[in-house]
């Protein structure tokens, strides 16, 4: 997951968004998905959530201004305007667990800094803004993967398309690399030495606080640890 200075427009948005999905679905009970977009004197929060409650949202803006504005020296948040438009109740966005994304051996430090560059927008990224049980604990399970296999594989960079279902079984429906190994083996190899379910690193992420993280920590990632007692098995 790619990290930035919390002191930045890119940094302030991941955690603002992460802040809002937090609070709304409750630490991971609902879904959620919250966008931040920081159009300088204005900033967008849009997103939707299956929580059927319907909460202020405003409130919860309010108390992350208040409470973590001093954070950024960048802008005053106290003195910009912001736009809430966060949907409730909504059900069918959630059927589907799917994510296309690209891993690459730098993938944990950003090339540049957004703050240099006279960027009218700058939003959020995935995973930031997603609750735990959508998206982001299937997200966090494939970098655990391809943290343990990178050394075995040798690959600058792969992409990988992967499924989620209600039970936390993983499926990899496609593989982008340039590994030694063609993606069907690749795929193989990955079937053989994981279990394929997200529960396999469940304690790590019941257990991490991602605001806190953001806050204190600039590396810490407990989901990328080796696989104890085990050896990597290419056959």
């Amino acid at each position: 997951m790619k990290r930035y200075d919390l002191n930045t427009r890119q940094g302030m948005c991941n955690f603002f968004a992460e802040y809002v999905c937090n609070e709304i679905s409750q630490n991971g009970e609902y879904d959620t998905v919250i966008s931040v977009s920081d159009c300088e004197s204005l900033i967008l929060i849009k997103g939707y959530t299956n929580k059927k409650e319907i909460q202020d949202v405003k409130s919860i803006i309010n108390k992350f201004i208040s409470n973590y504005s001093v954070e950024f020296t960048f802008a005053d948040l106290t003195k910009v305007s912001t736009i809430d438009m966060v949907t409730f109740d909504e059900q069918k966005k959630f059927k589907n667990k799917k994510i296309d994304y690209r891993f690459e051996n730098d993938v944990n430090t950003p090339k540049y800094n957004l703050n240099l560059f006279n960027t009218p927008i700058v939003t959020s990224e995935f995973p930031y803004g997603f609750s735990k049980n959508y998206l982001k604990n299937l997200y966090f399970y494939l970098e655990h993967i391809l943290y343990n296999a990178q050394p075995h594989f040798i690959y600058n960079f792969i992409e990988i398309s992967a499924e989620e279902d209600n039970n936390g079984n993983v499926e990899i429906t496609k593989i982008i690399t340039d590994s030694f190994y063609n993606p069907d083996k690749l795929k193989s190899i990955i079937y053989d030495n994981f279990e394929m379910n997200v529960k396999e690193i469940s304690k790590v992420l019941e257990s991490y606080d991602s605001i806190r993280d953001l806050l204190y920590s600039f590396n810490n990632s407990p989901w990328m640890f080796k696989k104890e007692n085990s050896e990597f098995s290419v056959i």
